[in-house]
């Protein structure tokens, strides 16, 4: 049982930073595929959650210990900038899981202004929908022969 808890927080606490890689951890792990789909869920969902309510903190202590001379306009900027000016919430929260991380989508969302309730509903269904793709994909890889033999 304590294994499994154990196995359950890695891939929730991976799902927290970098969702598209938290399903593949899972199906290494050898949880059941609805165990790290629900996990990987619920882990982005938290970092939502905590990057909504406190991001704001969080980005200011940040900020202040890593970035002494903060450049307002860097390419990886100009890059979230346009993806917001085309497809605003819809864009960011359809591709925060497979590409952005949780953590970005949810502060660049916020710093848009959007209301935190729409950050978290939004972020809830793509996070949902992507969750079951891309689970179905780690456990369809995993059961593929060549995969089997590299992956051990």
């Amino acid at each position: 049982m304590a294994e499994l808890i154990s196995k359950l927080i890695s891939v929730g606490a991976l799902s927290m930073f970098k969702f598209s890689f938290a399903p593949f951890l899972g199906a290494k792990l050898g949880l059941h595929f609805f165990n790290s789909y629900i996990t990987c869920t619920i882990g982005m969902n938290l970092s939502v959650l905590i990057f909504s309510f406190f991001g704001k903190y969080i980005k200011q202590f940040f900020v202040g210990i890593f970035y002494k001379s903060k450049k307002r306009f860097t390419p990886s900027n100009r890059r979230l900038v346009t993806i917001w000016q085309k497809y605003g919430l819809y864009g960011v929260a359809f591709l925060t899981p497979p590409l952005l991380t949780p953590p970005v989508g949810t502060l660049l969302a916020s710093g848009f202004g959007e209301p935190r309730q729409r950050i978290v509903l939004f972020m809830l269904v793509s996070s949902t929908l992507w969750g079951l793709l891309i689970c179905y994909v780690a456990y369809e890889l995993k059961e593929m022969p060549l995969l089997k033999q590299i992956l051990g």
